[in-house]
């Protein structure tokens, strides 16, 4: 973006540059432990200050122009930017280079906070490698895109394009499912309490890769004209990636645009000169991909029908999501406001707000969305504090206790000469 002029190369001379101590180490939480196996490095992009980098969405340039250097991390990255260290050691015990299950094989993590903003690569891009992910990698956003549906929806609400009780009979008709003649609206699918399953019965490709693949507007519209719902829309919290699918193309409706895709581009991307979110990969994008793993194979990227898109397709770069959720934490933007407003009780120990866990934890509100239990992205907003973690791995332990160490650790970090 216009701003990030300001982002300099890290400078890591003052770091230990050996190799061999942040991947596989004990520690963490129960089950992340294990012996250091494999080399762990680095790669890193800082700025100074979050407001340069577009963090309150008011830019107007282009894509992230960062320079970036990497070096093997060892003993604690002892005269190394602070911050880094932080990093390098709460994100150390979640890394297996080689692939041990349960553990990332390498991770892009970045993180604002009121000193500034920084994003590193640790671990590897592939099993047994040495090379760990770039700072402007492509990643899968997977779920966490589902906040920028949210997004979309609470915009729309300000444009009236749409009202929390309009129903799926607004837009699919009459054949939809109901429960003792209760529709779902546009609130239960904003806050996974449809009564909606996960996924429908009729997918087309069974199986743990991309079972929505090919999934067609047709193919939805039957699905709802046989389903019954189990009970009352509002009743309970059931994830649902139909939900939050269904969600999506009723929004790109009421738009009046041709497709998702365009509707993010249109609301989120340009007015904030994102380049980097998107759904199909250019030539140059596709060279910056951070390839995913599940069960040690390779996997191809995320897919699913056009119809459900609202339920997470979107892939961006660290940057261009500290911008996104940054923006949240600014506390005085309306669209934000109506995205994060707790409305309806969520998974236990939390309330939901559009597509997003709220937590009230005494001292402060913490907000988080996880994807593909690959990725997490985790902040508050008094302290205003912003963690995005994405592995390249579906299904690691402890994503989530990760983050929120990461959230808690990384607050009184020092940028200085990062």
């Amino acid at each position: 973006m216009g701003g990030r002029g300001l982002v300099a190369l890290l400078a890591v001379a003052g770091c230990a540059t050996t190799s061999g101590g942040a991947a596989g180490t004990t520690g963490g939480e129960a089950g992340s432990s294990g012996e250091p196996s494999g080399s762990a490095s680095s790669s890193a992009s800082t700025s100074s200050d979050p407001a340069s980098s577009g963090g309150d969405g008011s830019t107007d340039g282009g894509s992230t122009d960062s320079s970036s250097t990497s070096a093997g991390i060892d003993d604690g990255c002892e005269g190394g930017p602070p911050v880094h260290c932080v990093l390098e050691s709460l994100t150390a015990p979640y890394i297996d280079t080689e692939g041990s299950p349960g553990q990332a094989i390498g991770l892009v993590v970045g993180v604002q906070t009121s000193a500034g903003r920084y994003v590193t690569g640790f671990g590897a891009t592939e099993p047994g490698g040495d090379t760990p992910p770039a700072p402007n990698a492509m990643l899968e956003l997977a779920s966490i895109g589902k906040v920028y549906t949210g997004y979309l929806l609470a915009d729309a609400l300000q444009r009236r394009e749409v009202a929390l009780t309009d129903t799926l009979e607004n837009t699919f008709g009459p054949a939809v499912p109901t429960f003792e003649g209760q529709s779902i609206d546009l609130l239960d699918l904003a806050t996974h309490t449809s009564a909606l399953p996960d996924y429908p019965t009729n997918v087309p490709n069974p199986g743990p890769i991309n079972p929505m693949d090919g999934y067609t507007l047709q193919m939805l519209e039957t699905f709802f004209a046989s389903h019954e719902l189990p009970e009352a829309p509002g009743t309970s919290y059931v994830y649902s990636n139909l939900g939050s699918g269904t969600l999506g193309y009723i929004l790109t409706q009421a738009a009046g645009v041709p497709d998702y895709p365009t509707l993010a581009q249109q609301r989120i991307a340009q007015p904030r000169g994102f380049v980097d979110t998107v759904v199909d990969l250019d030539r140059e994008q596709q060279g910056r991909w951070m390839q995913m793993y599940q069960d040690g194979n390779a996997i191809p990227p995320l897919a699913m029908g056009e119809v459900l898109y609202g339920g997470g397709i979107l892939r961006s770069t660290a940057d261009e999501v500290l911008d996104f959720f940054g923006e949240a934490t600014a506390g005085d933007d309306l669209i934000w406001d109506l995205v994060l407003e707790p409305r309806r009780p969520g998974a236990p120990g939390s309330s939901t707000g559009f597509q997003i866990a709220v937590e009230d934890l005494g001292d402060r509100t913490r907000y988080s969305k996880g994807g593909a239990s690959a990725g997490m992205v985790m902040f508050t907003v008094d302290p205003p504090v912003v963690v995005y973690v994405q592995t390249n791995v579906r299904g690691i332990r402890g994503l989530r206790m990760m983050a929120a160490e990461i959230l808690d650790g990384i607050e009184d970090a020092s940028f200085d000469d990062a």
